[in-house]
């Protein structure tokens, strides 16, 4: 599918307060408070960036009512001061990476699948570089969690879950849980139990998680 040209509307100090409707090729677009995509569509292989809360006290993500699949490009979505949950299928299928961010907490109650990587990631810090997260302590201190409540997962490159854990022996108080179905953080170790209530996910790379369970 060919769409227009690209937008490109990521200036942090953008404040939509109504309803946004998005179609373009590519699509990054930034909100420095509260953001709800109404409706989207992007070109194929085409990336996708929607940024809520950026640099504010708060800010909520809040996802259109359908699918969003971005083939071999990046999709990221971020409510980096709010809760972040799906509301239909994200897909990378064709090997883009998919990144999900939010300081409240995520929820995932439909399907994931991803061709590239898979980062899912509790922090009011805007990096989502793994290899930082995993090393410093994002700034999550609201006991959040990320949760899958249905649908499934498939990834098949590597799988980073960082409920906020700072990396320290005992995790802080206010660290989140990582609950994955078949993949759950037990006390902030990396002791990985199977549940049958997600049986169909399937992580092929490598899961790195943290969180206080």
């Amino acid at each position: 599918t060919s769409t227009a040209g690209n937008i490109t509307l990521n200036n942090t100090t953008n404040d939509f307060t109504g309803n946004v409707s998005l179609s373009g090729s590519s699509i990054n677009v930034v909100d420095k408070n509260d953001m709800t995509v109404s409706s989207l569509t992007n070109g194929t292989n085409q990336p996708v960036t929607l940024f809520a809360g950026v640099g504010g006290t708060g800010g909520k993500l809040t996802l259109p009512a359908q699918s969003i699949a971005t083939g071999t490009a990046a999709l990221d979505l971020e409510s980096q001061g709010g809760t972040l949950a799906t509301n239909g299928a994200l897909s990378t299928i064709g090997g883009g990476n998919m990144t999900l961010v939010a300081r409240d907490g995520i929820t995932i109650a439909h399907d994931l699948t991803v061709g590239g990587n898979l980062k899912l990631l509790l922090s009011t810090n805007s990096a989502t570089d793994a290899t930082t997260l995993l090393s410093v302590a994002p700034s999550n201190a609201v006991g959040a969690n990320i949760d899958q409540t249905a649908g499934s997962i498939n990834v098949q490159g590597t799988t980073v879950a960082d409920a906020g854990w700072s990396g320290t022996t005992v995790p802080p108080t206010g660290s989140g849980g990582v609950h994955l179905a078949q993949v759950a953080l037990v006390n902030g170790t990396k002791s990985f139990v199977t549940q049958s209530t997600r049986a169909t996910n399937n992580f092929v790379g490598r899961v790195t998680a943290r969180g206080t369970g």
